[in-house]
């Protein structure tokens, strides 16, 4: 990751965003090639919905299986929602190569990260 700073404010900024611009940001024809998703233009949110789902198993076997995020999300250093996201982001890396981890974690932390894993 970069510098913590730079993480932090890019971060923030994803965060002062509204869930629909997220998505829509995902949405590119070069995005939507990535991952098999028709590109329709004017089409961007459903386009960035799409592109969601089909990432959304990967994202998920990382997150909630392999990180097992149920068990440590009580955990006092991811009380502060911007470290958790960075570190969210860092797990995701990996396999989101072409989209921003940055903007998958927030819209998974927006969409609600508890419900997304299941955590009882």
């Amino acid at each position: 990751m970069e510098n913590k700073d730079e993480d932090r404010k890019k971060i923030e900024t994803l965060l002062s965003r509204d869930l629909e611009s997220l998505l829509i940001s995902l949405a590119s024809p070069e995005s939507a090639e990535k991952v098999g998703v028709r590109y329709v233009p004017g089409e961007e949110l459903e386009t960035g919905i799409k592109i969601f789902n089909k990432l959304s198993g990967k994202l998920r076997r990382r997150i909630c299986v392999e990180w097992e995020y149920c068990k440590k999300r009580k955990m006092p250093e991811f009380s502060d929602k911007i470290h958790l996201i960075a570190v969210i982001a860092d797990i995701i890396s990996g396999i989101v190569i072409g989209f921003s981890p940055y903007t998958l974690a927030v819209i998974l932390f927006m969409k609600g990260l508890d419900k997304y894993c299941e955590c009882k």
